[in-house]
């Protein structure tokens, strides 16, 4: 049985490395891109906000229909639409083809996220879960943090749309690995019933466990969606230069991903995943509120360097609970709203804490951002004290 559940597991953590890489290769060129081709500030905002918020409004749907069609149909599917918008943005010639690209984009993701977050939960062991998604979230991650620096080489090398057509191509790697290798699971008698998909949607919003992770997930997301834009703002007014900046990413990233493994373990060993979750929100929203009091790089490096230990200790810990919280007939639903709520918290972050800082400087929407995740690990430690199961 062992060496069963190895082997699918190895091959979602190899797919999920590849297509994070060529995802994120985008990420650092688009922006760019579009400005190259008369895209105004606001368009580009755009882009991205619709590619979001198309991820976080179809994820439990597609979630849903994995349950119901396997995963592999709806793994293979979004690792297709993937690579194919990749291949697209090499032909786009507007900032308005560029944005009907990316929403496509944003639907391979919602398609791919929740299918193969479930498919590991599906071929795991419950006394092995948490190192499993300690595992592939690793896998993730470091794809996450690869793609950016390798799609920055090759724009310098090459140029912007020559990055998009790699990117296309290293996600036709696992693309190819799963129509070849990827067994298809989660595929449950009533896969066609409307009944079946009611059902579940009233057995998750009678579950507090997998509304208490769902609520966790958007928390976390919100202050961590605080980071990501307005923090090189902050680094660059008090006088970092860009490359301590990228540093400040790349140790945060590294941080980020080696956590996951060890805390997998020690989670699997002590047989329990909410303190996890606590404790790593609570680190996560000090570390976050205290970044306005740090100004010299080695203080701010430490202070990323624990918000990626938080981030990936909290994150793992969350995909476990709700894999265990739910029968594998509605898995997938249930890691769709892990992903609604992740991106739903990015989206909504980078709009209310723009604002914020835009009134109050970034000390307010540092702290901001800490208060929403205290308040997220309160009332996730509230909700599952007693929960039921499904």
């Amino acid at each position: 049985m062992q060496r069963n559940n190895f082997s699918p597991l190895r091959l979602a953590g190899v797919v999920a490395f590849f297509l994070y890489i060529g995802v994120f290769m985008r990420i650092p060129i688009l922006p760019l891109f579009a400005k190259s081709l008369g895209a105004s500030t606001l368009e580009v905002g755009l882009i991205t906000s619709l590619f979001m918020v198309i991820a976080a409004v179809l994820a439990i749907p597609l979630g849903s229909l994995s349950d119901r069609l396997g995963r592999r149909r709806l793994i293979v599917f979004g690792l297709a639409l993937s690579s194919a918008t990749s291949f697209l943005l090499f032909f786009t010639k507007t900032p308005g083809q560029i944005m009907a690209v990316y929403a496509v984009a944003g639907l391979g993701v919602a398609s791919f996220a929740p299918a193969m977050a479930s498919f590991v939960g599906d071929v795991t062991r419950r006394s092995r879960m948490a190192r499993a998604y300690g595992w592939y979230t690793t896998a993730m991650q470091m794809g996450m943090a690869a793609g950016p620096a390798i799609g920055g080489f090759t724009a310098e090398k090459a140029d912007y749309a020559t990055t998009f057509l790699v990117s296309g191509a290293v996600i036709s790697v696992p693309l190819l690995a799963a129509l070849l290798f990827l067994p298809n699971i989660g595929e449950p008698e009533h896969r066609a019933s409307l009944n079946h998909i009611a059902k579940s949607i009233r057995m998750l919003r009678e579950n507090r466990g997998v509304q208490a992770c769902w609520l966790a997930v958007f928390s976390i997301a919100f202050s961590f969606g605080a980071f990501m834009p307005f923090f090189p703002l902050y680094a660059r007014e008090i006088g970092l230069t860009a490359a301590s900046i990228g540093l400040l990413f790349t140790v945060q990233s590294l941080f980020n991903a080696v956590a996951r493994i060890p805390a997998g373990y020690l989670s699997d060993r002590l047989g329990t995943r909410d303190p996890f979750v606590t404790l790593g929100m609570l680190v996560f929203a000090a570390s976050i509120a205290l970044l306005i009091f740090s100004t010299e790089v080695y203080t701010l490096a430490v202070l990323v360097s624990l918000m990626g230990l938080a981030m990936g200790v909290t994150t793992m810990a969350l995909s476990t609970s709700l894999a265990e919280s739910v029968k594998q007939v509605n898995r997938g639903m249930a890691m769709g709203g892990f992903s609604t709520a992740l991106y739903g918290g990015f989206a909504i972050s980078a709009v209310a804490t723009g604002w914020i800082i835009s009134i109050g400087g970034y000390g307010y929407g540092f702290l901001s951002a800490g208060i929403i995740c205290v308040l997220g690990a309160g009332i996730f430690y509230l909700m599952t004290r007693t929960h039921p199961g499904d």
